[in-house]
């Protein structure tokens, strides 16, 4: 959906947080012409390199910002920019717009590196806005750690600046309440539940369904899973669905499309309910079985019941596992068997093995990670072709891989 949809039926936004990280794959041009529609209290930037796209971004925030006559909070990061540059060019945009802001009362400037040694020239130019209360540069930081710090020194720049008010406006106490004018007071929200979409279950339910599964894939959106990762992205992924009992009905099926128990229980949990109801079996993508090999868990129930298949992290018995998903498996890691005979997925791209059995891999690997002695690179048949391979990762104990490097050594980039 194009952001000028969102800002059109979002004119009551009191918060907005932009980025002008624009991928070059991405456009922002709904977002341009989406912004004069709003007129938000706080505003929170993300500095960026500048592309050709966020340069029209930050061109059209520019013009936006004097008027928004709500905007009484601007928050920004520090432009990661040379300093030797007299101004950056988002300095350049930013600062004049933050000056005539008619209603600005408070300025942040976030530093979470602590690399600011000098006061940045928009911070200069804001400070003339005869609006402004104060300039916060956040976050605080120790004494102890103020004089080995650049902050002392901004500081004292800040103190000593000749020009009236910039010493005035500096806030140490990060403890400031902005108050809002009366005459700038938020009207109640206008909005109401379309009726039609209330007068219409099937078509709500739809709706509401989609709207959770790209909440929880923006949790879920790598299948790089780590133990260490994955008590949160459990936590963050569950918590839209306990906000009300029609969540929970549209999102757990979501929940199958990237499966990730919390423990061994919760696993053999997934697998009877896979087994009981084979229509969430169909939704699933990737799975995240990687435990302790102490335990035995055997996922051959879990892999005849998820033919759609895409990711495939941990275990032990995969007997299975070509017949059921062999068309679609991807990403493959955390296996470790002892069949002599074993014959991968042909779209197989990422590869992870614990094991010195010969195996037959087709053309489409691009990155190989043997995890156990690379002695198994001589079992891989290196007279295969492996003509997409580009990547592989062995232990620095590594040995006897010479004729496997000289196979296919020319390919690697990495």
């Amino acid at each position: 959906m194009s952001m000028l949809k969102v800002l059109e039926n979002s004119k009551n936004v009191t918060d907005l947080f932009l980025s002008v990280d624009v991928a070059h794959c991405d456009n922002a041009s709904g977002l341009c012409r989406g912004l004069p529609l709003v007129d938000p209290v706080r505003v929170i930037l993300d500095m960026q390199e500048l592309s050709m796209d966020s340069q029209k971004l930050l061109d059209t925030l520019g013009k936006c910002i004097p008027t928004w006559k709500k905007l009484a909070q601007f928050e920004i990061s520090d432009v990661n920019e040379p300093r030797d540059r007299k101004h950056s060019d988002g300095e350049k945009i930013i600062s004049p717009a933050l000056n005539h802001t008619p209603n600005l009362r408070s300025l942040v400037v976030w530093d979470p590196h602590i690399n600011l040694r000098r006061v940045p020239h928009y911070v200069k130019i804001a400070a003339a806005n005869p609006a402004l209360k104060t300039i916060q540069i956040r976050p605080s930081i120790s004494s102890r750690h103020s004089k080995s710090s650049g902050r002392t020194a901004l500081y004292a720049e800040m103190k000593a600046d000749a020009r009236p008010g910039l010493n005035a406006l500096l806030d140490l106490t990060y403890e400031i309440f902005i108050e809002v004018p009366d005459s700038l007071a938020i009207l109640p929200s206008t909005f109401v539940y379309p009726a039609q979409l209330a007068a219409n279950p099937v078509q709500e339910d739809i709706i509401w369904s989609r709207v959770l599964l790209f909440a929880l894939e923006s949790q879920a959106s790598s299948t790089e899973w780590s133990h260490s990762r994955q008590h949160y992205v459990y936590l963050s992924r569950l918590a839209p669905l306990l906000v009300c009992k029609k969540f929970a009905q549209l999102g757990i099926p979501h929940l199958y499309k990237n499966v990730v128990p919390k423990n061994e229980r919760a696993a053999r949990s997934f697998m009877s309910r896979v087994a009981q109801q084979p229509t969430l079996g169909y939704r699933v993508r990737s799975l995240f079985l990687n435990y302790s090999r102490d335990i035995t868990l055997k996922f051959k129930t879990p892999v005849a019941y998820t033919p759609g298949l895409i990711s495939l992290d941990g275990g032990e018995d995969f007997c299975d596992l070509s017949k059921s998903v062999g068309s679609t498996l991807r990403s493959f890691r955390g296996i470790q068997i002892d069949n002599p005979d074993v014959s991968m997925s042909p779209e197989i791209e990422d590869f992870h093995w614990f094991s010195t059995t010969a195996l037959k891999i087709d053309h489409t690997l691009t990155c190989l990670t043997p995890v156990t002695a690379f002695n198994m690179l001589v079992h891989l048949r290196v007279t295969q072709r492996l003509p997409s391979l580009r990547t592989t990762v062995f232990s620095y104990v590594a040995s006897r891989g010479a004729q496997f490097f000289k196979k296919h050594g020319a390919k690697l980039s990495e």
